[in-house]
């Protein structure tokens, strides 16, 4: 893919099966270039990602994944990762 067709074409939408959930993630091309594999964090998606992906792309083979219960990948997180409140109230 020449470096003109990697500036017209954004990421291609995947998806793919693991232990029976539906997950999904975004290919930004250049196959012929190192794997760089970007992870979101806490209630994000992989299309965070596009404004370093498309700078990135022409270097490396950029794949973002939609973690498990995020966007548009099936399946719920087995536990909820929630801080404990910082004020609790008691009854008066």
């Amino acid at each position: 893919m020449s470096a003109t067709d990697l500036e017209r074409s954004g990421p291609t939408s995947r998806i793919y099966f693991s232990q029976r959930l539906r997950l999904h993630y975004v290919d930004w091309g250049n196959p012929e270039a190192p794997p760089l594999l970007l992870v979101h964090g806490g209630r994000d998606h992989c299309r965070n990602w596009d404004w370093l992906a498309a700078a990135l792309r022409h270097d490396w083979h950029v794949l973002a994944p939609d973690l498990r219960g995020h966007a548009t990948a099936n399946g719920r997180p087995t536990a909820i990762t929630r801080p404990p409140p910082m004020f609790t109230t008691s009854p008066s």
